[in-house]
């Protein structure tokens, strides 16, 4: 089964306020936002799901992205390569996260 990556344009309309949401927080929207847009049910339950995990964890934000990216390239998952080929250094800039040269460390 083949997933559709939407950006926010190609979105269904639910999904759309919430790719908005997440471009305007993060400068760019993942493929796995964009995969799950296919519902807007979904894109929902992963925005308040993220958002609970960030409020809660006990582990700082970039702590969390080397642990999501770490977990994306064990798994084979397009995630980090996605994130490789794109004006990522700004949105990470903007989040004080981990720059992307952890995006290599991670993939080798």
């Amino acid at each position: 089964m083949k997933c559709n990556v939407n950006k926010l344009q190609t979105a269904p309309e639910g999904s759309q306020p919430v790719l908005a949401e997440v471009e305007k927080a993060y400068q760019f929207i993942s493929n796995l936002f964009g995969g799950l847009a296919e519902s807007p049910l979904a894109a929902r339950a992963y925005r308040d799901l993220s958002g609970l995990i960030q409020a809660h964890a006990t582990l700082s934000p970039q702590e969390q992205q080397v642990v999501t990216l770490t977990a994306s390239f064990e798994n084979g998952c397009n995630y980090t390569n996605h994130l490789a080929h794109t004006p990522v250094d700004v949105a990470f800039a903007a989040q004080k996260w981990t720059r992307p040269p952890i995006i290599t460390v991670i993939q080798s």
